[in-house]
């Protein structure tokens, strides 16, 4: 029997999946870091599977919070603001007159579906 597929294992894998998730979460607390707390876990992960030296769990969190804050709070900012935009689209489309609201609704709807599949 392999090492690698033992309960043992199985349940550290799972007790570090929780405590980066509880990272995350702290990271997270001011809410203006939910962007660059996101990048940094999506960055361990990225080392978790492509098997880099290991640092720990917190100092890689930290090294990729730091190396992603600035390039991801803007672009955090400016998805945000792009949401925004569609939201107040929304309620200018819903002012319309029914023909030109039925086009520009559909049209809106496709750009929506668009970012929100790009979000996830």
């Amino acid at each position: 029997m392999d090492v690698l597929d033992g309960r043992f294992y199985r349940w550290l894998e799972v007790f570090s999946n929780l405590l980066l998730n509880l990272l995350w979460l702290l990271a997270c607390l001011p809410i203006v870091t939910v962007y660059p707390a996101t990048a940094a876990m999506f960055g361990v992960v990225r080392d978790w599977v492509s098997k880099k030296e290991d640092n720990g769990l917190l100092r890689t969190f930290l090294r990729h919070l730091k190396e992603n804050l600035k390039q991801s709070f803007m672009i955090g900012v400016l998805w945000t603001l792009f949401g925004a935009a569609l939201l107040l689209d929304y309620y200018l489309v819903d002012q319309m007159p029914s023909g030109p609201r039925l086009v520009a609704g559909s049209l809106l709807f496709l750009v929506t579906l668009l970012y929100v599949f790009s979000s996830l």
